[in-house]
C-alpha cells in the first residue's frame, strides 16, 4: 500500500512539511489523502505510479474549476509532498497564490478555500461513483454549490457555478486515472473524516450524460495497432479488457474459433501481449470543444 498526501495552503506549509518529514496536521485546510492498496506480487507496478500521476493531472483540473468558480485570478497548484510506502515518504500540497487580498481582508480565504477544494473533490468523486441515479452536469454543478456554502466559501465575492468545460475535463481525466489498475486494486479517496472508495473498475461514458451536448466527432483509423490484453475472458463469451496507450478498451471477440482455441490453451497469451487489430478511434466533443469521450 501507499499513500499520496495532497493539501491545499500556502507555500510555508509545504515547506515546513519538506523539512522536517513530518506530515501535516489533520486539523490543517485543505489536506487529504489517495490510497492505492496493490499485490506487490502482480506485474507492471509502474501502472500504479502512471494512475496516481494521472489522479494528481485529474485532482488539478478540478481545482481549477472549483477555483475559477469563486475568481478566474486564482491559480492552483498540486505539490508532492510525500509518497509512503515503507520507509518513504513523500507529502503533497496545493498551492494558491492570492488574489485580491484587500477585499478579503476580515476572512481567512486560503483556508476557506481549501476546505472548499477537499470537500468539491469528494462530492465530485462519490457523484462519479454513484450509479444510483440519472448524471447530469448541471446536478454535479450544484452539489458544489452546496460544498461551498457549508464551506463559507460563498462569502467569497463573485461566487458562480463552476464552468462546465472545465469539469467535464477533470472528470474526464479522473476516469482516465483508473486505466493502469485492476479489479484487485483498492482506491481510497481519504478527506480526514470522510473517506471514498473507488471501484477501479468503474466507468462513466461522459458522451451519455443527459445534459451533455455532442457538437463534434474526429475519426481517426487504426491500422495494424498494438493492443496489449490487460484482461481476457478465460471462460465466456464477454468482453476482454485491450490497453491502447493508456486507456482501457473493452473488446468482444468476434472471431468465436478462435476464441475456443485460446480458452482451450491450444493458444496462449503472457504478461505484455497483444492483439495486431485494424480499427477506428472516435473523439467525442461538446460545444465548447471539450474532449469528452473517446472510444476505439
Amino acid at each position: 500500500m501507499f499513500t499520496i498526501v495532497f493539501g491545499v495552503g500556502d507555500s510555508p506549509l509545504a515547506l515546513r512539511t519538506i523539512e522536517y518529514l513530518v506530515p501535516p496536521e489533520r486539523s490543517e485546510a485543505g489536506v487529504f489523502s489517495l490510497v492505492i492498496e496493490y499485490d506487490p506480487l502482480r506485474e507492471s507496478p509502474g501502472r500504479l505510479l502512471r494512475s496516481t500521476a494521472n489522479f494528481i493531472d485529474a485532482f488539478a483540473n478540478l481545482d481549477a474549476a472549483f477555483a475559477a468558480a469563486i475568481d478566474p485570478n486564482i491559480e492552483t497548484s498540486i505539490a508532492l509532498l510525500g509518497i509512503e510506502q515503507g520507509s518513504i515518504r513523500a507529502w503533497l500540497a496545493s498551492l494558491i497564490r492570492s488574489f485580491d487580498d484587500e477585499a478579503l481582508k476580515d476572512l481567512d480565504w486560503k483556508k476557506l478555500i481549501g476546505a472548499y477544494l477537499v470537500r468539491a473533490k469528494y462530492r465530485t468523486l462519490e457523484w462519479l461513483e454513484d450509479d444510483s441515479a440519472s448524471k447530469r452536469i448541471i446536478d454535479l454543478q450544484a452539489v458544489i454549490v452546496e460544498e461551498a456554502k457549508k464551506t463559507d466559501a460563498l462569502l467569497i465575492p463573485a461566487y458562480h457555478q463552476p464552468s462546465r468545460a472545465l469539469l467535464l475535463e477533470g472528470l474526464r481525466r479522473a476516469q482516465l486515472a483508473k486505466d493502469g489498475l485492476m479489479e484487485a486494486d483498492k482506491i481510497i479517496f481519504d478527506a480526514g473524516p470522510d473517506k471514498l472508495e473507488l471501484n477501479p473498475s468503474k466507468r462513466l461514458d461522459l458522451s451519455q450524460i443527459s445534459d451533455v451536448e455532442i457538437q463534434s466527432t474526429e475519426k481517426h483509423k487504426l491500422h495494424r495497432a498494438s493492443l496489449k490484453v490487460k484482461k481476457p475472458d478465460m471462460l465466456g463469451h464477454s468482453q476482454w479488457q485491450l490497453k491502447f496507450h493508456e486507456r482501457t478498451v473493452p473488446s468482444a471477440i468476434e472471431d468465436r474459433g478462435w476464441l475456443s482455441r485460446f480458452q482451450s490453451r491450444e493458444i496462449t497469451l503472457r504478461p505484455g501481449d497483444a492483439l495486431i487489430c485494424d480499427g477506428e478511434l472516435t473523439r467525442y466533443f461538446d460545444r465548447s470543444g471539450t474532449p469528452v469521450s473517446e472510444k476505439v
